[in-house]
C-alpha cells in the first residue's frame, strides 16, 4: 500500500538492507539511513537518520511495522539555495525543487512547491535562511535547472 503510494508520488521506493557491518539500513534513492540506536519508543516506531549526520546532515525519518509514516528528507550534504524568479520574485530551491514564497511570518517564512497549482502540496518552513522542516512528498521530478549560484 505504501509503496503504491510513494510510487504515485514520484518518491523513491525504501530498500531495506544491512551495512557491511551487519547493521540495519535504508537506502532511499541516493541516500541510506541507519537505525538510530537509542531510540525505540513504545508505539514500536524505528527512527533512522541520515548516514552523514556526523558531517551535519539531519535528514530523518520513522518507521512502523517496515513503513515510512514520518519524513524529513532534507539532506544538509546536498544544494539549498535561493535565487530569484523571472518576475524578481524570492525562490527557494531545496534538493533541486523550487519552492515559492506563501508567507513570511515573525517565526519562519513558509513556501510551497513552486507546482502548487498543479496540486503539489509539498512545503518548506525557513528560518533566518536555514531549513526548520520541509514536509510532503513531490508529485513530480525536480525541474531540469541550471548549476546553483550559492550554496546556503
Amino acid at each position: 500500500m505504501v509503496n503504491q503510494v510513494l510510487k504515485q508520488l514520484d518518491t523513491p521506493i525504501p530498500k531495506y538492507s544491512s551495512s557491511r557491518q551487519g547493521n540495519p539500513i535504508i537506502l532511499l534513492g541516493e541516500y541510506r539511513f541507519k537505525k538510530r540506536s537509542r531510540h525505540t519508543n513504545q508505539k514500536q516506531e524505528v527512527h533512522w537518520v541520515c548516514n552523514k549526520i556526523d558531517k551535519g546532515c539531519k535528514a530523518k525519518l520513522t518507521t512502523w511495522n517496515d513503513a515510512i509514516i514520518r519524513i524529513y528528507n532534507v539532506h544538509k550534504h546536498d544544494g539549498v539555495y535561493y535565487t530569484t524568479t523571472k518576475k524578481g520574485n524570492r525562490s527557494l530551491v531545496v534538493n533541486g525543487y523550487s519552492y515559492a514564497l506563501k508567507q513570511e511570518t515573525s517565526v519562519a517564512t513558509h513556501w510551497r512547491c513552486s507546482r502548487y497549482y498543479n496540486r503539489c502540496r509539498a512545503i518548506a518552513h525557513t528560518l533566518d535562511g536555514r531549513i526548520l522542516k520541509c514536509m510532503g512528498f513531490h508529485n513530480h521530478p525536480p525541474p531540469e535547472r541550471s548549476p546553483p549560484p550559492i550554496l546556503v
